[in-house]
């Protein structure tokens, strides 16, 4: 039986097609990876390039048709080498590309416009795919990255033996078979073509497969980095349940501190451990935390295991895990610097042996004034070695700070203002502030011996801030669709809110539904349905300014916040968003895709909304109006 070249033709640019597409959605999911552009451009190549093979056997564009279908062919080849490299981070010699292309274009025309030769065209094709497909396998070969060996292993193999296929072409047509009609469907050239078919499959499983396995890994060391920053934390580290207090992790910092193992810690309530000396400052914080979302700078006293008293001050926040609140807090031990403070306030003479001991930083100055008696300087007066280490400041002693850091005035006035009062009032102030001269964070505690004076004793928390940073961005996050979560989403509204009071700028808030979606997940299976949520988040995004919010309210319901907008505008907003909805599919798998409709409600704020609460109940109305008159639907709040 014979095979027809035309239809084989068809056939890989059909292929080339689908894996085009599945490549796509590959690159919305993880747009971050570099490379996989050029991977979809390479395919592209590919379609192109046999959709002008049967357009050789019309005489007027019959030149034209086999110029670009073999120029595409090698190009898609080359964007495949360069999407390669920049997924693995890796440059690619242009020069050397450029070299080949252009030799090809030129040994290629020549065989084509001035002495036209077929087989010459088949072996110029066949011979330089062949180089770029070896170039390719050395390459990757040279460079495995070891977290992705077994998925690079496998894409080096499929190059290689499409190269020696190639390669082994161009043989057979200069000894055994010269092609003498490109439609001939000798076993040569339909081995070629299925080749292509075969390969471009194998091409974009081993792709896929290569950027799956890379955003596994990405993750896990993303799960690592924070148990990393939370484990090696030198202060107290604890994640407890918000509703009863179960401690769900524990880190070395706090066993160390407390004098309570792991073992005893987790499963039990903080309140078990009684380590408060006074369970109502627990309350306190917790109020706190129910209040504002978090809490900053609480000291209060603690007892260790064996009786022992501490003083500590704890910056606490909210977190969700497995859709439970929990509070994430770090506790610092400032039993020693308090101490100092005390023996630095009661005795002078036991001062000077503190003073060279201490682990924090000490400087004693004199505030400079004008003769309006306005600062404009200090001057250090004594510093200790741990003034140097934290600061990394030498010899400053007798001289103002103008000349030793200059410019710090200008870049922190509230740390001078801050010096001023306590140098005058005499009263003692602590505070935590980013010194921007040396990019350093630090906790000062501040008192004045004599007016005019001050004694700073202080600390490089830098470390400290960074992971506070970084539990902060953790907390405000949901886990699944990247947005904000519930928490962190109200928040926001709120302060618009508050802006709408102050200023009036109006605001529309929407509320919606995935329609059905719990038959998503009993038909497709729960992974499925996240896969749903993740890629219903991104057409939203997609679809509203960058000012505007987004945030997961729950489940599958979801809230947008609209700044300076009124309704009319909203209503078009959420328009857009559902038609956008119900024209986009999401692929699941190889074969099978959804389409997601969803129910809306929007309300604009109003003069006598105190809070956001009355804003989400119009709108939750709203939106279950929409639900009972039949779904896929969007209503306005009366």
């Amino acid at each position: 039986m014979e095979i027809d070249i035309r239809t084989l033709s068809l056939v890989n640019s059909i292929a080339a097609v689908i894996q085009v597409i599945a490549l796509t959605l590959q690159y919305i999911l993880v747009k971050t990876y570099r490379g996989i552009g050029w991977w979809l451009i390479g395919f592209l190549m590919f379609a192109l390039g046999f959709l002008f093979a049967p357009l050789r056997d019309i005489s007027q564009i019959s030149q034209i048709s086999i110029f670009f279908h073999n120029l595409t062919l090698i190009l898609g080849i080359v964007f495949l080498y360069i999407g390669l490299l920049r997924f693995l981070n890796l440059k690619e010699n242009k020069k050397i590309i450029i070299f080949i292309l252009v030799s090809y274009i030129f040994l290629f025309t020549f065989f084509l416009n001035i002495q036209d030769d077929i087989t010459a065209r088949t072996v110029i094709f066949s011979s330089f795919s062949a180089l770029l497909m070896f170039s390719i396998s050395f390459r990757l070969l040279k460079n495995l990255d070891k977290s992705l060996k077994t998925s690079q292993l496998f894409v080096v193999t499929i190059f290689f033996m499409q190269g020696c296929f190639l390669l082994f072409r161009t043989f057979a047509v200069i000894t055994i078979s010269p092609v003498s009609d490109f439609f001939t469907p000798t076993l040569t050239q339909s081995l070629t073509f299925l080749s292509y078919i075969i390969i471009g499959n194998l091409f974009t499983f081993g792709f896929i497969i290569m950027v799956n396995q890379r955003l596994n890994i990405d993750m896990k060391e993303a799960k690592e980095h924070f148990e990393l920053i939370f484990n090696t934390s030198p202060d107290a580290a604890i994640i407890t349940r918000l509703d009863n207090g179960e401690i769900v992790s524990v880190n070395d910092g706090f066993t160390n501190l407390t004098g309570f193992n792991h073992k005893e810690t987790l499963g039990k309530s903080i309140l078990e451990l009684n380590i408060w000396k006074n369970p109502a400052d627990r309350q306190k914080l917790l109020d706190e935390i129910l209040k504002n979302g978090f809490c900053d700078n609480f000291e209060s006293e603690f007892l260790k295991k064996d009786g022992t008293q501490i003083i500590g001050i704890v910056s606490a926040n909210t977190m969700i895990l497995h859709g439970i609140p929990h509070m994430v807090s770090v506790t610092r031990d400032i039993t020693i610097r308090r101490k100092v403070l005390e023996a630095l306030k009661l005795s002078e003479e036991r001062y000077h042996s503190l003073f060279e001991n201490m682990i924090d930083g000490y400087a004693y100055c004199e505030m400079v004034y004008t003769e309006q008696n306005q600062p404009v300087d200090f001057i250090y007066l004594e510093v200790n070695k741990s003034f140097e280490r934290l600061t990394g400041l030498e010899n400053v002693v007798g001289k103002p700070v103008s000349e030793v850091i200059p410019g710090a005035r200008e870049m922190n006035p509230e740390l001078f203002e801050a010096y001023n009062r306590v140098a005058l009032s005499g009263k003692s102030e602590s505070f935590e502030i980013f010194f921007k001269p040396l990019n350093i964070w630090f906790d000062i505690s501040v008192f004045s011996p004599s007016i005019g004076f001050f004694v700073a004793v202080f600390e490089n928390i830098t470390d400290r801030k960074k992971v506070e940073e970084e539990l902060q961005h953790l907390a405000s996050i949901d886990g699944l669709t990247g947005i904000y979560n519930r928490r962190f989403f109200i928040e926001a509204c709120e302060n618009e809110l508050t802006r709408f009071h102050r200023y009036g700028k109006t605001f529309t808030f929407l509320m919606m539904d995935i329609d059905n979606f719990k038959s998503i997940n009993d038909q497709y299976g729960h992974l499925s349905g996240d896969q749903v949520l993740q890629s219903f988040v991104k057409t939203i995004e997609n679809e509203i300014r960058n000012v505007d919010s987004l945030g997961r309210m729950g489940g599958e319901e979801f809230g947008i916040l609209l700044i300076e907008t009124p309704v009319k505008e909203g209503l078009k907003t959420a328009k857009r968003i559902q038609n956008t909805l119900q024209n986009k599919k999401i692929q699941l798998n190889s074969d099978q895709s959804i389409t997601t409709k969803v129910s809306m409600g929007l309300t604009e704020v109003n003069s006598e909304d105190t809070n956001f609460d009355s804003i989400i109940s119009r709108a939750d109305r709203a939106l279950y109006k929409a639900k009972n008159l039949g779904k896929n639907r969007i209503e306005v709040s009366e």
